[in-house]
């Protein structure tokens, strides 16, 4: 009995934390504000894109949409499945613990691509243009470097 609670208590948990209802919820998790950050920093950095580096950039940017709101969605069917289940007399959580095993895969699926999209458009600047795209990159590691301290 003592263990049943202990797992039904770990899956509300991991149910709360992953549809966001724990208010952990950052601006991260928001699109918009990630395409926001992306375009401050390529005009911070003064990259002055080409048409075809434009173009790319979009797709990378389109992409992280995408994923963005497909994150939201799963995490919409996985509040509806824990919802139904625990409605049930005797409620069974294979279905949501095989949903949140697809999504895990999904998700390091689509970062990869995400990767892979943002490696071909670096690849596809000018030497200037990845110098300018570096030197902002350091910037950030260095302010994050206090996090590497022990």
């Amino acid at each position: 009995m003592r263990r049943s609670i202990l797992l039904i208590s770990l899956v509300l948990f991991l149910v709360a934390v992953g549809t966001g209802c724990a208010k952990w919820r950052h601006r991260h998790y928001d699109a918009d504000w990630i395409i926001h950050v992306i375009d401050k920093e390529v005009n911070r950095a003064g990259l002055n894109l080409t048409d075809e580096q434009k173009g790319k950039l979009d797709a990378v940017k389109g992409k992280i949409v995408e994923h963005m709101h497909s994150h939201r969605e799963t995490r919409k069917e996985m509040l509806s499945l824990f919802r139904e289940e625990s409605a049930k007399d005797v409620p069974s959580f294979d279905a949501l613990v095989e949903k949140f095993k697809n999504t895990g895969e999904k998700r390091r699926q689509d970062l990869s691509t995400i990767a892979d999209m943002l490696n071909e458009f670096y690849q596809g600047l000018d030497d200037t243009q990845k110098k300018k795209v570096v030197e902002s990159l350091k910037a950030k590691v260095d302010t994050c470097e206090r996090w590497d301290k022990k």
